[in-house]
């Protein structure tokens, strides 16, 4: 239920976006669920309107929600971008089929050049998580160790 508020909430700013764009302009957003079958739905639908495509984490290590950068928009009147806001506008909101219309669910030819196309940067979000984890994990190890042997040194019940 929270993917498809967020999706509706971001269709509805992408739409205003792709109208209000001017050709060559510039699209940047927070992309703000770890649901990567949704992102690459949207992407595959807005991709081909932009002449590039770049994904960055956020300042936030500890959060899944990155950046998402197109650039070189083809305007509205291109056929690429009237075929991106024909399918936004045509995502259902509600109903049994709304979740799996939100999410790609074919790996095909076009998804894994996107995919290919945004590895670098993917990766790079990753390792950015990555990192704060691993920490965050050693730091909860080091509590651990630490309250350990302060029970085992004779406090209470000790």
């Amino acid at each position: 239920v929270r993917s498809l508020e967020f999706g509706t909430i971001l269709r509805n700013e992408l739409l205003f976006a792709l109208r209000a764009l001017k050709p060559g302009g510039h699209l940047y957003f927070a992309y703000q669920l770890g649901i990567y079958s949704m992102l690459f739905r949207l992407l595959l639908a807005l991709r081909p309107a932009f002449g590039r495509v770049r994904v960055t984490p956020t300042f936030a290590a500890h959060r899944t929600p990155l950046y998402v950068f197109l650039g070189e928009y083809s305007g509205a009147e291109s056929p690429a971008a009237v075929a991106a806001l024909t399918f936004l506008e045509a995502l259902p909101t509600a109903g049994a089929g709304a979740f799996v219309a939100w999410h790609l669910s074919a790996w095909d030819g076009a998804a894994r050049a996107l995919h290919a196309e945004l590895s670098p940067d993917l990766h790079a979000v990753w390792r950015t998580q990555e990192g704060y984890l691993r920490e965050q994990r050693l730091t909860a190890e080091r509590q651990f160790g630490a309250d350990g042997a302060a029970r085992k040194g004779g406090g209470k019940g000790g």
